[in-house]
């Protein structure tokens, strides 16, 4: 009963601040997110979790703990949402690697019981970054978003001027920061690319490439919507950034970006998953290679959840090759259309 009480007042004593910190950060577009994302990451706590409510006695528990006691307390000092939902991050932190996942006997997963705190990931999202940094992260990327996608239309040759972040054709103007932002935003498909590496159990070290994947996949699904947008404008004089029909394109944005954050995952989880042991008794010095054992040990729990091989892996393995080729085919068009020379 302890316990329980003790982790009901550490997480609810922030609440009120919390409140008015998530009022504000819905308020931009690339944010709203956030809310749904945090729900979501619940409902999977609830399956995941072993029900048995434990104090902070690990190191790393109470460090993060006592450094939440400390925001909480500068954040209700100077009345600040931002420090209070960081305590409330590190709190729900600390509750999270002081409990654990149940174990899981399913035959396509295999066993494991660890502690609950890769699911305080997206949660880490749902912050804001502090001094402005997001509107400078948002800027560039919208600027990098608006040169690939001038140089699309340039290739097929479709008449347009840009300016700036700014696309325009004969009698329209498209503005990037609308074009690419609600749902399909840089900042929501990061997310959902680490939503997907904690839903599938992945290796905390493999999260730079989740954060690439995410980062690509939000690059490449924004240029191709910022595209076709003055081309559907043109040929049929549809606007596909007001209206239901606006909406509609953005949610189906969003919807092929997880396909292929899903795709990214079997590419990662293939690449590094761990050394099979070898059956032939010839090589049992292999087995004992350090090499082996530290990438072993390393990628332990990057494991496809499918124990046996599927008929569907060679066709995910293309569908990932696939993908990556045609990301690294935009950059290196890119990089010629930087090369070329500007004429005036």
């Amino acid at each position: 009963m302890l316990p329980k009480i003790f982790w009901f007042v550490s997480l609810l004593s922030p609440a009120p601040l919390c409140a008015i910190y998530f009022y504000r950060l819905v308020q931009p577009v690339h944010y709203r997110y956030a809310v749904a994302l945090c729900i979501v990451t619940l409902i999977l706590l609830l399956f995941r979790w072993d029900y048995h409510w434990r104090l902070p006695t690990r190191r790393l528990s109470i460090t993060l703990y006592a450094i939440a006691l400390i925001s909480l307390t500068i954040g209700i000092a100077i009345w600040s949402p931002w420090l209070s939902y960081l305590s409330f991050l590190l709190t729900f932190s600390s509750f999270l690697s002081a409990n654990y996942e149940r174990l899981s006997n399913s035959r396509s997963r295999s066993l494991r019981r660890g502690t609950l705190l890769y699911l305080c990931l997206p949660f880490c999202f749902a912050m804001r970054i502090p001094l402005g940094y997001d509107d400078v992260i948002l800027s560039y990327f919208q600027h990098m978003t608006s040169y690939f996608a001038s140089f699309a239309l340039d290739f097929i040759r479709s008449p347009h001027y840009l300016n700036d972040t700014v696309l325009e054709i004969t009698d329209k103007k498209f503005v990037v920061s609308e074009t690419t932002g609600g749902i399909a935003s840089l900042f929501a498909l990061i997310a959902c690319s680490f939503f997907v590496q904690i839903v599938r159990q992945r290796t905390p070290i493999l999260a730079p490439l989740y954060l690439l994947s995410g980062c690509l996949v939000a690059l490449f699904l924004s240029t191709l919507r910022l595209a076709i947008t003055p081309l559907v404008y043109e040929t049929f004089a549809i606007d596909l950034t007001q209206g239901w029909l606006g909406v509609f394109f953005a949610y189906t944005t969003f919807w092929v970006a997880v396909l292929f954050l899903i795709s990214f995952d079997y590419l990662i989880a293939f690449s590094f998953s761990p050394i099979t042991r070898d059956t032939i008794h010839v090589s049992n010095l292999a087995n004992k290679n350090p090499f082996k054992l530290l990438w072993n040990r390393t990628f332990r729990k990057s494991e496809p959840l499918l124990v046996e091989r599927s008929p569907n892996d060679s066709f995910v393995r293309w569908i990932s090759m696939t993908t990556i080729v045609l990301l690294l085919l935009m950059f290196v068009a890119q990089v010629f259309h930087f090369s070329q020379p500007i004429l005036e």
